[in-house]
């Protein structure tokens, strides 16, 4: 959904799938340029559950290289132990590494 050099772009047209206010469902006012501010906030609590999501994948991938080990897990990528302490100390887990221990991470 995004990345840090292009943000992802705001859906039109979903706020009545994602909110509603005393019950009722708001009305979209969305143009062809503009989104409105109902759709606006809809995009905004659905790329917040997105970055929740995420950072458990990463804090459950990051205690399964601490479980497996530091140069264990910098043997199995063939990059040095050094790039995978700063992972950890950042928190900054490359993209090739959630995809490769997604589903180790559970375990």
């Amino acid at each position: 959904m995004g990345n840090k050099l292009h943000p992802p772009k705001m859906l039109k047209g979903i706020c009545h799938k994602v909110i509603s206010i005393n019950g009722h469902l708001p009305v979209c006012e969305c143009t062809e340029t503009v989104t409105c501010s109902y759709c606006v906030q809809a995009n905004l609590i659905m790329m917040e559950k997105k970055f929740i999501k995420d950072e458990s994948i990463t804090e459950d991938i990051i205690a399964y290289i601490k479980r497996n080990g530091i140069r264990k897990t910098a043997r199995d990528l063939n990059i040095g132990d050094s790039k995978v302490r700063y992972w950890l100390k950042t928190k900054n887990i490359p993209e090739y590494v959630i995809k490769k221990y997604a589903g180790c991470a559970n375990q």
